[in-house]
């Protein structure tokens, strides 16, 4: 168990949430105070808390993590159609209309949402979200995505990404669950078998489980258990209560019951059987089972086609692949491309649905493809695809990728390298001439007998003499590195004139390069001649 927070600065929505509490059930039985879950349970929202949205669906893929995003819907007018993923859209400041768009094209209006009301979405879903107030709108999304995927977020804000859950088999029935506190009451979250994820957004909440130690959640903070029941509690830090514009988006015992905290539950519940197939036996867990019970496994549904899925990372320069991580090679969602090639199968990511940042080619026959990037970001010399069970050879060969009843869907990072940036250079030529007063007579330094001895000096400490230049007559040439230099005359302290400003003396003449573009500077020492 354990605690970790971000800053409130990244909360500011008018009616935000108190807590995000991610019940996860697993698909089989659990030796617990519940023995197992099964499709005849009670709902999962208990007291005054209730169910405000559900559906079925499948989590994604073998293993996926919670997320939440804040995003903004554009007004009606503007919003644009964009591919969804599994999770609930939650307004809290304006209300939006979901739209989801069908196959062929038409707009098929769902759902108007006023603040405090969801809508659940499955994953794939070409959907609009807009808002009805004639300008933007803000609105929370809690979103299950595979675990790459967890930070790849478009142009959403991250509010909080979860560690690896592993998602069990089946559809399953989601609720969304909500509930809100007064300063005295306590909340009950039963125990479901599964993990307990809890994250306060907004004001202190006491979790108080029935086996482990309790813990205080300030704003911004999260914290996971694991199958356990716990009761939450508006802490002392809460009594003075929170303003009612910050939580009337949640529901109308806002105004009625002076509450101080509030929160939505997302439970991952029982497998639901797809019509016409058979009820999922639930597995009889071992403490209870007797010697004429026999424990029944249901056998995992036969897939005959398969997904693949890109996310482009375009790495820093000189990121090698020993040295790849997520921190230096930062997503870039175009400017590349890919061929997926296999049997009679030649797809380009024209082909692909794109999702966030990432590109899908979906309905693909299980088998083994080639994969290939065949246009590259930025100044990129190499591309590296992570090698595993399912992925084999290299950018030299071609990348191949096999879908199978084992690993059916795949979300592979392709890491686009840019190699070591060469270093470029350019001239800087100064050239120095004596001249009597009102700049007349000008003539070489050694007409006057003078010595100039220049120097440079650049902004790491690096100093170049007139020996490190090559000469030519009265002008100095050096080759420099893009950046900032100053120029001396060690042998001439006198204020003088470098291309028509006086420099005072002693002071230097501080000038750039970019490293590819040469430049010329005229140097005037003023002399007075005795007659």
């Amino acid at each position: 168990m354990g605690a970790s927070g971000f800053g409130q600065s990244r909360l500011k929505s008018r009616f935000l949430l108190f807590g995000i509490v991610f019940l996860l059930l697993s698909p089989v039985a659990f030796v617990a105070a519940r023995s197992f879950v099964t499709l005849t349970d009670p709902s999962p929202a208990v007291g005054r808390a209730q169910v405000v949205t559900q559906g079925i669906s499948a989590l994604p893929g073998t293993e996926y993590v919670m997320r939440v995003v804040r995003r903004t819907a554009p007004a009606l007018g503007d919003a644009k159609v964009g591919r969804r993923v599994l999770g609930f859209a939650l307004a809290t400041d304006e209300p939006i209309l979901i739209t989801d768009v069908e196959g062929d094209g038409t707009y098929k209006d769902l759902a108007r949402l006023a603040p405090g009301e969801a809508y659940m979405t499955l994953n794939g879903q070409r959907q609009i979200r807009a808002s009805l107030s004639g300008k933007p709108t803000q609105y929370l999304s809690i979103e299950f995505v595979p675990p790459d995927r967890g930070s790849d977020i478009g142009t959403g804000e991250l509010l909080f990404v979860s560690n690896t859950i592993t998602a069990p088999a089946g559809q399953r029935d989601v609720d969304l669950v909500r509930n809100v506190l007064a300063q005295q009451d306590i909340a009950k979250v039963p125990d479901t078998g599964g993990q307990i994820m809890v994250l306060a957004t907004d004001g202190a909440i006491d979790i108080l489980p029935k086996r482990t130690r309790g813990l205080r959640l300030e704003s911004g903070q999260s914290a996971v258990f694991n199958a356990e029941e716990i009761e939450i509690r508006p802490s002392e830090t809460s009594a003075y209560g929170i303003p009612t514009n910050q939580l009337g988006a949640l529901t109308n015992m806002l105004q009625t019951d002076n509450p101080v905290a509030g929160y939505v539950v997302v439970v991952i519940g029982p497998e639901v059987p797809k019509t016409g197939e058979p009820t999922p036996t639930p597995t009889i867990p071992a403490a209870t089972a007797t010697s004429n019970t026999p424990s029944v496994t249901p056998s995992p549904a036969q897939q005959s086609t398969g997904s693949i899925g890109v996310s482009g990372r375009l790495c820093n320069p000189g990121v090698t692949i020993e040295s790849i991580s997520d921190v230096n090679c930062p997503v870039v969602p175009n400017g590349y491309d890919l061929s997926l090639t296999g049997a009679t199968l030649n797809r380009s990511l024209a082909d692909a649905s794109q999702v966030d940042s990432s590109w899908y080619w979906s309905d693909l026959p299980l088998g083994t493809y080639a994969l290939t990037a065949t246009s590259y970001p930025g100044r990129t010399t190499d591309y590296f695809i992570p090698g595993s069970a399912a992925v084999g050879r290299s950018s030299a060969s071609g990348y191949t990728v096999t879908l199978d009843q084992g690993s059916p869907d795949i979300i592979l990072p392709v890491y686009f390298l840019q190699g070591r940036p060469q270093p470029t250079t350019s001239t800087a030529t100064f050239t120095i001439q004596a001249c009597q007063q009102g700049l007349v007579n000008c003539a070489s330094p050694s007409q006057y007998n003078v010595d100039p001895q220049p120097y440079l000096v650049g902004e790491n400490g690096q100093t170049l003499t007139a020996a490190d230049a090559q000469r030519s007559g009265d002008a100095y040439i050096w080759t420099l590195p893009a950046g900032t230099w100053s120029f001396y005359q060690q042998g001439w302290q006198s204020y003088y004139y470098v291309d028509g400003a006086t420099i005072d003396g002693g002071k230097p003449y501080v000038f750039t390069t970019d490293g590819s573009t040469a430049t010329s500077h005229q140097v005037q020492d003023e002399i007075i001649v005795i007659q």
